[in-house]
């Protein structure tokens, strides 16, 4: 039998069960009950050892919940409260492990791999947005705007999502609306002695139109697009 914990649960428990692979029929294995508010989501990391509880706390500092997997008996233990800004109903984790996201007020963490462990981030986007999703391929995250008023959903926003490569990171990367000029810089140990050359899905990016500063460390986008 295969044990797991996933999705959306109540009465302040995440419940773990034990999945029949062979016929899919769950029996129960154990819970953890949250100490404050209620748990609304959960994810588990890409390598089992993880899961990852959206933990709302009315009137109180909300979190996400992070706990350590047993990967043979599927039991969790208690790591951390990563406490966020506002009530999270939805997290997700990038299919590479270093990052988690939560939502509403689209905020960003840090994960060790090793650890599991969440390192407070930033708050890229404070609407309503209250569903969530990470392409496969982990280049972009989505989002859908609810306006609470009317408890409809209206917009469908897309992001994309940056990574340091070898120790070399980009500063300034992170999420955009479509419009906005971004301001790309190289950080790291890199040897700004030797030629340098921005690029888009492997080609030379080119100064003119949009773009500026393709050959030097820092990069100008002028009125970003979806496409960029």
């Amino acid at each position: 039998a295969a044990s797991f914990a996933k999705g959306s649960v109540e009465n302040s428990r995440l419940t773990v069960f034990d999945r029949d692979t062979a016929d899919g029929t769950l029996t129960y294995n154990s819970e953890v009950e949250a100490a404050n508010g209620r748990f609304v989501w959960a994810e588990i990391s890409g390598d089992g050892r993880h899961v990852y509880a959206a933990n709302a706390v009315n009137g109180g500092p909300s979190a996400v919940a992070v706990f350590g997997r047993d990967p043979g008996t599927g039991t969790l233990s208690f790591l951390q409260d990563a406490t966020l800004d506002d009530d999270p109903l939805y997290v997700a984790i990038s299919p590479d492990g270093l990052n988690v996201y939560a939502a509403p007020n689209l905020t960003v963490l840090a994960r060790d791999p090793d650890t599991g462990l969440l390192t407070a981030g930033s708050t890229i986007d404070d609407r309503a947005d209250t569903i969530l999703a990470i392409s496969p391929d982990g280049a972009h995250v989505y989002t859908i705007y609810r306006t609470m008023s009317t408890n409809m959903f209206e917009n469908l926003s897309i992001y994309n999502r940056h990574l340091a490569v070898d120790g070399i990171g980009v500063g300034g990367a992170g999420f955009y609306e479509e419009g906005e000029t971004v301001s790309l810089s190289i950080v790291g140990a890199v040897d700004l002695s030797r030629p340098i050359q921005w690029r888009k899905g492997g080609v030379n990016l080119v100064d003119g139109g949009r773009i500026s500063g393709s050959t030097t460390p820092n990069l100008v986008i002028d009125t970003v697009e979806v496409s960029d």
